[in-house]
């Protein structure tokens, strides 16, 4: 299979048949609220990690910590206002990555994926689960790849296969919740889906409001983030699909953003904006 261009997200491949459930919000569509009080705790340019430095995606840290992904072969770790920075080479452009617990993270790349050790600042070796590897996700006792057209791919923390599923739609980014739903945007249109731990597929969300969702995440409670890059906003949506609020927008500095990410411990949201610019924002 040849490899997905970054910058190319919309494709005519068919779409592969799936039997899937009954949506999981209700029939009509969300109510749609504007939340806010936010406050940019921090921000800062990837300059700090060296000229010419851009980023993809990333995550908080549970010690507030950020890891990120660079568009070379690196990984950096830093504190939230990009300072104390340290750079981790992988073997691969990374492409996704995701918290597996307090001490380890997982990054992807076409070749497939390594675990990072948070505390050595070090990568593990290089497991290839078959098929280009995009998106990355965990869930309490797996690793989720995507690793094929349209396929989800569950793995042991020690690379071995679990089960796979395949997908109406390819994922985009991705994110899993503690209770084993992994959540994710589409490549081929503006729609959030989930998959279930019995591998049930079911639509999730989808909004005039929010246009290239380019990332997603959950919080403690189960309520879904979404990032648009070209609506330039994130809605928070509820476990239960029935309520959408706009928590982010252009007005709060977010411009062509490329990734997000929120604390496994605060109310508090990652921005990547541009590849360029981290901001951080808290959310009332």
């Amino acid at each position: 299979m040849a490899s997905i261009s970054s910058d190319r997200r919309r494709h005519s491949a068919p779409v592969v048949p799936l039997t899937t459930g009954t949506t999981r919000r209700s029939s009509g569509p969300p109510r749609l609220q504007l939340k806010k009080k936010v406050t940019l705790v921090n921000k800062f340019d990837t300059v700090l990690f060296g000229r010419d430095v851009e980023v993809k995606r990333g995550c908080i840290l549970h010690d507030d910590k950020l890891i990120l992904c660079g568009v070379d072969n690196y990984v950096y770790i830093c504190n939230a206002d990009g300072k104390r920075s340290n750079r981790i080479s992988v073997q691969f452009t990374p492409s996704d990555i995701a918290l597996f617990d307090e001490k380890r993270a997982v990054v992807s790349g076409e070749k497939g994926y390594q675990i990072i050790d948070i505390e050595t600042l070090k990568a593990g070796p290089l497991v290839k689960p078959g098929g280009i590897c995009t998106a990355v996700a965990c869930t309490k006792d797996n690793i989720v790849v995507a690793n094929d057209y349209c396929k989800l791919t569950y793995l042991t923390i020690n690379g071995e296969t679990v089960k796979s599923f395949n997908t109406t739609h390819s994922p985009l980014t991705m994110t899993g919740s503690q209770d084993g739903f992994i959540y994710w945007t589409t490549w081929d249109n503006d729609e959030v889906h989930y998959i279930d731990p019995m591998g049930t597929e079911r639509f999730f969300f989808a909004s005039p409001d929010l246009q290239d969702p380019v990332g997603v995440s959950v919080d403690k409670k189960g309520d879904v983030f979404v990032i648009g890059h070209k609506s330039n906003n994130v809605h928070k949506i509820t476990h239960d699909g029935n309520t959408d609020k706009i928590v982010l927008k252009e007005s709060n500095g977010l411009k062509l953003p490329s990734g997000m990410a929120i604390s496994p411990k605060k109310s508090e949201l990652m921005i990547i904006n541009d590849k360029k610019s981290i901001s951080i924002f808290r959310i009332q």
